[in-house]
């Protein structure tokens, strides 16, 4: 039963002040997850440099180009471009990919990516990036470790991330479950994230992802916090612990 249906059957056997708070209670449920003027709409060419804009913010360690490329990295490869909105200017933003959606593409698209953003990244395309070839050898490293351990599943969140002045406004929840709902009408039994330590992981565990124990090194976050930074992945079971 919907949920609007089942709180108009419920109130009809409600007292009056019971009424009151069902209602209280569900207005708030509904502001939970919205933020005035927020829209959603499809990634476009013309939103790259404010999607470098907001993941610069959100990550200023990725200095010079790296927030340019580390974007561009994934926006190649993925199926899911969705963006969130305030005002029509982009606050937030998720990539992901549905491996059925990818065809045969689906062994060589992210790869030809990764080759396409190191060739750029050596050619000083993304501008005056600081150790370029340590950086290239790095990714290259830390996603054969994420490889190493990926656990089976039908599709993945490629990149997540909300403008640090608008967190805390039920973005992140909405664009999650917009991303939810599009892997389930796909067919998809199981999602799939990566997340760093020092990152909001606790996030994809309060919406219904399960922590996995094994763990891969991150060697650019480790070259630039000077110690081991390590990462964990999470998967969603569709349909059992979809939000």
């Amino acid at each position: 039963m919907p949920v609007v249906s089942a709180f108009i059957s419920a109130e009809r056997i409600l007292s009056t002040e019971e009424e009151g708070l069902a209602r209280f209670f569900y207005s708030c449920l509904l502001l939970d997850s919205m933020s005035e003027g927020l829209t959603f709409r499809e990634y476009e060419k013309k939103d790259f440099q404010r999607c470098v804009e907001i993941t610069a913010k959100a990550w200023p360690e990725l200095t010079g180009g790296r927030a340019a490329a580390d974007l561009e990295v994934y926006l190649g490869p993925s199926t899911w471009r969705q963006l969130a909105c305030i005002d029509y200017i982009p606050v937030g933003l998720l990539f992901g990919t549905i491996y059925s959606d990818l065809g045969a593409l689906r062994k060589l698209k992210a790869p030809l990516m990764h080759a396409t953003v190191n060739a750029k990244l050596l050619l000083g395309l993304y501008g005056k990036t600081p150790d370029r070839l340590a950086w290239i050898i790095g990714g290259i490293a830390t996603e054969k470790d994420i490889r190493r351990g990926r656990a089976e599943a039908d599709g993945k969140i490629d990149f997540f991330v909300i403008d640090p002045t608008h967190r805390g406004k039920g973005i992140g929840k909405d664009l999650l479950q917009r991303f939810v709902e599009h892997a389930i009408s796909r067919g998809a039994n199981r999602i799939s994230v990566d997340s760093l330590e020092f990152e909001s992981w606790e996030f994809y565990v309060k919406h219904g992802f399960t922590k996995l124990s094994s763990t891969f090194r991150d060697d650019l976050h480790s070259r630039i916090r000077n110690r081991d930074v390590n990462g964990y992945q999470f998967v969603m079971d569709l349909g059992r612990n979809a939000p």
